[in-house]
């Protein structure tokens, strides 16, 4: 690279053609022979099954289609097009297509219809090849269009060829020559991008534009013994390593479509040596990357479609520590590359290192000047401009439109970018100039926005702007002019308005007081006056012939008369070890068909059962188990040691009994023999419903884990409260243990019910959905985290009719997820619900058989549902205690006779209200409607994918460190964890060289997984406290994502 000629020649860097020069037969000739040479290497490998693919059968079925397509009388004057996710077959048409001489142009699965008629009308291909879940989408287009192509889908399908067809042998395959084109400059791919106007344009790619490109590529000493990239060919980026690597004899990793549990299987598995994407893919890999995943193969790491800041890169390079990281900066105008950090360049660590920021330096065979955007004045190093750029790769125009406009007069292509370079000659891109917003990498044209508000009667006028996002560049807000300033049109209708009518990356994501408390009226149920016990007894009796639980791993069925028998002859066994109403009883366990029969026996017996989960920390375990010290736990051997290691700690003389067998311990199958007691054995009758029957355990404000004891009354209301909205419990599935509430919650109001349990041992996607298509569950409940994640691992085809009702609590979730999780079930009714542990579970709820469920849960999202049978509620101002009417934000507080009995063995005087309402410590507010809808929380704990993680726990770990003076720690707001945690330090000396990212480290070394800080660290000279020197973390949280901290 050098730079050339006098005044303003100095400021334009040239950067010399390599030495490549295209076969004059044109890209489909270059790759049929690339492919010939490499015959006997892999080409493909599958991500999900390990199937591999070499060039030999590739080039061989590519040569089918193409013969095929030949005989369909597709000619090199035609257009081929594709709508499809990865697989091994995605490419060959693309591939069959260059070798016919004829243009590609793909589109993408997730393309909404009016995008797909947009882009289907410019272009119109002969035939297109879908996958299954996109023939609807095509199919609607081209009737739209009115127009006749041929399609045919990637499998069976009576309406519409098959791609198999595509296949069969042809006694012509050994004679095939590729299409020789009669010039390089003719176009070979139409690709698609949003031009100035703001609507999507066919971008005109030549044979020599994308030869030389892709060979620049090829040569820039990257890895490519095996690539792995996540999008469709749809996009150039993925399209320019296709041949890339078959220039190269590499091989292509392919999965479907960007799924990070999926991705760090496959790099962990198959061994990847060069992996690209853009940003949020890979902020959306770090978030879950696998403590024990091999990353060793990788060699660079490209990312590219996005500008990422500095904490971001070092993410990403922690996630690689020992790869090169390489920073890119294109076009699809440009055939792709425009600048590129290169691994063979010259001094290239030691300038990625310092410039970690920059998007590379310049490309082989392009010259490039950076002009003043308003006197088009060239600029030298470090000063900003518009990035204009010459060469012959360039686009050679817009397929059938005018583009003239991107060229200036002197016949640069102007980038439409923000653009400098320093004294290394190493780019950096500022900002958009275009009039298109960009999305996670999708362009988004403001225009279409604007038009959508425009078409409201209450608007007059509307622009759209785009606001700086870290994770999805940027975030669409309205500004908008109302035509009568008296209009009570609200932002939130208008938001809606725009919502209903685009596609979810084009959403805009900114009588006195006694009339305000609302009474829900108790239901008529009278809760028999012997106990849970007695109650859960007299329902498994009555249900007997039924089945009670179904193994989902295995597909055991349990019936209730099995399950009461190993109950009621663990009950005898505990009884003969001395078990009291007097005492308490653990388990420490996963789920399977045994996992509840302790809980009940415990109860059966009139003893407290309190559990534990085995993923807590040691730290906690020996916390919570100091706290309610059981007689016996009940333990899976995976936890055993955990359960050894926390009475160690306690000194304490507690029986442990194995899920399995064990020398050294008592196993369970000894509760399991049969007892001459059994036919005569009745349960325990307690004296007092108000009896504590269960201790479950969660965060009080202080932060630290405190038991909550729920009563026998307070329980079996809520629990047949639950059991009587409407929800189909004919098969029920849930994931988590019975540490928690509502897997509790959902056992015993199962039993009442009459219900089937589905079990599986632990959330794991693909072993849910497996479940879900096997043994078909009415009802599933799970917490926002779930569903997401299932949504993310959804197999292509799966029944999910059987799924009537889906439940969902633990935490907030967003109008986008609803819609993720309704188009996961599209023919259940999601129920969402807000509750807390010390309520014996439920506050709000949709339930099924509310008179307002049908026209509320849909139109309003976002809500908690309504009130729950036998409990009040008022809304007060957090400052004043006023009571808050609709619409009115303040904290939740209740009257009930469901609440705790208090907290075992501790204060419980600060739950409550000087009039004796229950403080939730939950920013609320109800509507019109008396739908509830949770804002924020008031507690001082925060939460993790539905785990409460104390903030004091951290901070000392913190303020133990020797260059800290103090900390606090707050919850950055994230869409599926709930929260992630952010430390604000302090340091003892403000020179200290200590790092945020040595901090970050220091605290994760001595904190579970679910504890670490996400939000990462940051240094400041001081942390706002109150006039009596309290920490207000909630305003702290909101000074920082203001910026003012």
């Amino acid at each position: 690279m050098n730079l050339t000629g006098d005044n303003d020649d100095d400021k334009i860097i040239h950067v010399p053609k390599s030495d490549y020069v295209p076969d004059p037969r044109g890209l489909g000739y270059t790759l049929f022979y690339c492919m010939q040479k490499y015959k006997d290497k892999i080409a493909q490998i599958d991500g999900i099954t390990g199937e591999k693919d070499t060039y030999a059968s590739l080039l061989q079925r590519c040569v089918q289609t193409a013969l095929k397509m030949r005989c369909l009388g597709v000619t090199s004057n035609d257009i081929i097009s594709t709508c499809t996710f990865n697989h091994l077959n995605s490419c060959v048409p693309y591939l069959a297509t260059l070798f016919l001489g004829a243009k590609i142009a793909n589109f993408d699965p997730t393309l909404s219809l009016e995008d797909i008629v947009h882009l289907m009308k410019q272009v119109t291909p002969k035939i297109v090849f879908v996958i299954p879940e996109s023939l609807d989408l095509i199919k609607n287009a081209i009737k739209k269009l009115n127009k006749q192509i041929y399609i045919v889908v990637f499998d069976s399908i009576d309406e519409h060829t098959s791609f198999f067809e595509f296949l069969k042998p042809s006694k012509e395959e050994s004679e095939f020559k590729p299409y020789e084109t009669a010039d390089l400059k003719e176009t070979a791919i139409i690709f698609f991008s949003s031009g100035t106007s703001g609507l999507p344009k066919g971008i005109c790619i030549s044979h020599y534009g994308f030869m030389h490109q892709q060979m620049n590529l090829a040569n820039m000493g990257f890895c490519l013994d095996i690539t792995f990239g996540f999008v469709s060919l749809y996009w150039i980026t993925p399209s320019a390593f296709l041949s890339t690597t078959i220039f190269k004899g590499g091989a292509r990793l392919i999965i479907p479509k960007f799924d990070a549990s999926t991705i760090w299987t496959a790099i962990d598995k198959f061994k990847p040596t060069f992996v690209y994407a853009i940003p949020i893919h890979y902020l959306t890999l770090y978030d879950s990357k696998p403590v024990n995943v091999d990353v060793s193969s990788v060699k660079q790491v490209l990312v590219g479609g996005g500008q990422l800041l500095k904490d971001q890169i070092l993410k990403i390079r922690s996630m690689y520590p020992k790869s090169l990281l390489c920073g890119a900066y294109g076009q699809t105008e440009m055939a792709a590359l425009i600048s590129i950090s290169r691994p063979n360049q010259e001094n290239f660590e030691k300038i990625v290192s310092a410039n970690p920021t920059s998007c590379g330096v310049g490309v082989p065979g392009i010259s490039y000047k950076v002009v003043d955007i308003d006197t088009e004045e060239i600029l030298g190093p470090n000063q900003q401009g518009e990035l204009r750029l010459k060469t012959d790769y360039c686009l050679n125009g817009y397929y059938n439109m005018d583009a003239s406009d991107c060229w200036d007069k002197d016949g640069w292509y102007r980038t439409y970018d923000l653009v400098y370079y320093d004294e290394n000659k190493c780019f950096y891109v500022v900002d958009r100039l275009k009039e298109f917003l960009k999305f996670q990498s999708w362009h988004v044209p403001p225009s279409l926005l604007e038009d959508v508000l425009m078409t409201h009667q209450e608007v007059e006028n509307a622009v759209v702007i785009g606001v700086p996002h870290d994770i999805d560049e940027c975030h669409f807000t309205g500004l908008v002019v109302l035509q009568n300033p008296n209009s009570k049109v609200t932002p939130e209708e208008l938001e809606k308005f725009v919502e209903d009518r685009v596609d979810d990356r084009k959403r805009l994501r900114g009588t006195e007081n006694e009339d305000k408390i609302i009474h829900v009226p108790k239901s008529d149920y009278v809760p028999d006056p012997r106990g849970l016990g007695y109650t859960l007894f007299d329902c498994m009796q009555k249900h007997k012939d039924k089945t009670a639980q179904i193994d989902a791993i295995t597909g055991e069925i349990d019936t209730y008369a099995s399950l009461l028998q190993r109950c009621v002859r663990t009950a005898l066994k505990m009884r003969s070890l001395g078990i009291t109403p007097n005492d308490i009883v653990s388990t420490c366990t996963f789920n399977h068909l045994d996992s509840c029969v302790p809980f009940i026996a415990t109860l059966f017996l009139g003893a407290k059962v309190s559990n534990f989960d085995p993923t807590l920390s040691l730290q906690d375990t020996t916390h919570l188990m100091k706290q309610v010290t059981p007689k016996i736990i009940f333990v899976l051997p995976e936890a055993l040691n955990l359960i050894e290691d926390a009475i160690k700690g306690l000194d304490k003389q507690i029986q442990i009994v194995v899920f399995g067998s064990s020398d050294k311990h008592s196993s369970f199958s000894e509760f399991l023999k049969p007892s001459s007691e059994e036919s005569e054995f009745k349960p325990h009758e307690i004296g007092d419903l108000k009896e504590t029957a269960i201790i479950f355990f969660s965060s009080g404000t202080s932060g630290l884990p405190k038991g909550i004891c729920i009563s026998h009354y307070g329980f079996m209301h809520q629990q047949m409260n639950l059991a009587n909205m409407g929800f189909c419990l004919d098969i029920n599935l849930s994931f988590s243990s019975l540490y928690w509430i509502t897997p509790s919650s959902f056992l015993a109001a199962t039993i009442f019910a009459g219900g089937a349990r589905l079990i599986v041992p632990k959330f794991e996607a693909s072993l849910v959905w497996t479940a879900i298509e096997k043994f078909k569950p009415t009802h599933i409940f799970g917490i926002p985290f779930h569903y997401l994640s299932l949504y993310e691992a959804m197999p292509l085809k799966v029944d999910v009719s059987s799924v009537k009702h889906i439940g969902v609590g633990g935490g907030h979730l967003l109008k986008d997820q609803i819609l993720t999780i309704r188009s996961m079930f599209p023919g259940a009714q999601l129920c969402g619900g807000y509750g807390q542990t010390e309520m014996a579970v439920l506050i709000a709820i949709f339930a099924p058989n509310h008179a307002g469920f049908e026209k509320f849960s849909l139109a309003k999202p976002t809500s908690c549902g309504f009130g729950v049978p036998g409990i009040s509620y008022k809304v007060v101002d957090i400052e004043t205690e006023e009571i808050l009417g609709p619409n009115q934000q303040g904290e939740l507080r209740l009257k009930t006779d469901y609440c705790l009995t208090g907290y075992y063995n501790l204060d419980s005087s600060d739950c409550w209200d000087k009039d004796g309402w229950y403080r939730t410590n939950d920013l609320v507010y109800y509507d019109e409607d008396k739908c509830f809808y949770v804002v924020d929380r008031l507690k001082e704990f925060l939460k993790f994918q539905s785990w409460h993680v104390p903030p004091s726990i951290l901070e000392s770990i913190l303020v133990a460190h020797p260059d800290v003076a103090n900390a606090v720690i707050i919850g950055l707001p994230h869409d599926r964890d709930e929260c992630h945690l952010m430390a604000l330090v302090v340091l003892k000396n403000p020179n200290s060289k200590v790092t945020p990212k040595e901090l970050e480290k220091y605290v994760e070394e001595r904190v579970d997984d679910r504890k670490r800080l996400r939000g990462g660290v940051k240094i400041v000279e001081k942390i706002p406290l109150t006039e009596t020197g309290k920490v207000q973390r909630r305003k702290i949280r909101d000074m920082h994502l203001r910026g003012e901290i």
